[in-house]
């Protein structure tokens, strides 16, 4: 496989196509759908199912902003978003009650989520706890390190900082934390303005290294980030929710590559 910053665009392309495709927006030969086949990511992270399940739950009801936030905790911890569905109560949302019959659920040893991506519920076996005893743990340390103001106009890059250099959540990595960031700036309430995250997950820093024949150092990402999404943004889309496009989602497309 050609890995190259050319191969990059022409699979971001792919993607594209493979997406118009899927809604009906266009045809695509049948020889390029391979990408929609294999469930590749959305080349923008707000159009995965899951980002849409939040957006929908955490702005469609008037429920106290500690259970909005703890359900996005519980969805990207867990990963399995028909799970996480289940347990929810009727307006989708996690309180304290629901994260213990979830917690219950998930310390069964038959359990098995689906997930796209690598949840720290999967590392459990080197803790000793259980997946729900984990998740837990994790949730309840979340809950009480929440800032005073709920990240209330805070940046995405403050959060995914907080998350594991000044507050240091029980389970959550680098990579994770980017990923809540990401997920928080759903809840329109909180005005979070989403920015340049720095902390790149491993797997992201691999293949952009890859592509562009170079070690990792962040301010070089940085730049890589904009020229990106300059060159995103001028082509061409059938949707113009195709365009709205935010630094987080250049990683997303990183890892889609990777894949």
């Amino acid at each position: 496989m050609n890995i190259s910053l050319e191969s990059f665009k022409s699979y971001i392309l792919l993607r594209r196509d493979a997406f118009e495709n899927k809604y009906g927006l266009k045809t695509v030969p049948q020889k390029e759908l391979l990408l929609d086949r294999r469930h590749y990511p959305n080349n923008l992270r707000y159009l995965d199912a899951t980002s849409q399940i939040l957006i929908r739950t955490l702005n469609n009801h008037p429920v106290p902003l500690r259970d909005k936030l703890l359900t996005v905790f519980v969805y990207r911890m867990v990963g399995d978003k028909m799970v996480v569905r289940r347990y929810a109560n009727k307006k989708g949302v996690y309180t304290l009650k629901e994260l213990e019959r979830l917690a219950t659920y998930l310390d069964n040893d038959s359990v098995k989520l689906k997930n796209r991506y690598a949840t720290p519920l999967v590392k459990t076996g080197i803790t000793g706890l259980k997946k729900g005893e984990f998740l837990l743990a994790s949730s309840c340390d979340f809950l009480d390190k929440l800032p005073p103001d709920n990240f209330y106009k805070w940046k995405t890059s403050e959060i995914a900082r907080q998350f594991v250099e000044f507050e240091n959540v029980y389970g959550i990595s680098y990579a994770m934390a980017s990923q809540f960031a990401s997920d928080i700036s759903y809840i329109n309430e909180l005005e979070v303005k989403v920015d340049f995250i720095r902390v790149v997950p491993e797997k992201a820093r691999e293949m952009y290294c890859m592509i562009m024949n170079t070690t990792f150092r962040v301010e070089k990402y940085e730049e890589f980030t904009r020229e990106m999404m300059s060159w995103y943004i001028k082509q061409d889309f059938l949707d113009n929710k195709e365009r709205l496009i935010v630094p987080q989602d250049i990683t997303q497309m990183l890892l889609g590559y990777r894949y």
